[in-house]
């Protein structure tokens, strides 16, 4: 993890050492990253070795506020992808390890296979935004609340001194 948090400083560093009229192009690395992305997805092994550089790469577009790439991610259904993607992370491997091993116990033929993924894909996309909204938010919102007192305590007593 030490690399990742030196990377993001690098790229926050260069980021904010480019002059504004680089912003553009920032916003085309971008797009070529993203790019970049999908084919090495597509080539694995080999490509696999280069989704890091790329996933950089395009933080660094990304950081300009420019471009297609940032259009896309600025989208509402990525945005909405984006506030569901913990609970998501949290439930999809469970939800598809069952799937697969239903599937095999089953004997399941091609149409059902392809039927159920797709059920439990909708299930497990509404499941974590249900717990986005029932358990992320309002654990978000315990913690402000929590932790706001105890902000607003030391602001009079330093105040005071």
């Amino acid at each position: 993890m030490a690399g990742a948090f030196t990377g993001g400083i690098v790229l926050a560093r260069l980021h904010r050492l480019a002059p504004q009229r680089e912003r553009a192009r920032q916003g085309g690395i971008a797009l070529a990253a993203l790019v970049a992305l999908v084919v090495c997805l597509l080539l694995p092994p080999v490509g696999y070795s280069l989704l890091t550089p790329c996933f950089g790469a395009l933080v660094y577009g990304l950081a300009a506020d420019r471009g297609a790439a940032n259009r896309l991610f600025a989208h509402p259904f990525a945005v909405w992808l984006g506030e569901i993607s913990f609970p998501l992370y949290l439930v999809h491997v469970m939800a598809l390890s069952w799937l697969r091993y239903t599937l095999a116990e089953d004997h399941a033929g091609s149409t059902e296979r392809l039927a159920a993924t797709a059920l439990l894909g909708v299930f497990i996309f509404a499941l974590a935004w249900l717990l986005h909204l029932y358990v992320e938010q309002p654990s978000h919102r315990f913690a402000r609340r929590a932790i706001a007192p105890a902000e607003g305590a030391s602001a009079p007593a330093a105040a005071a001194s």
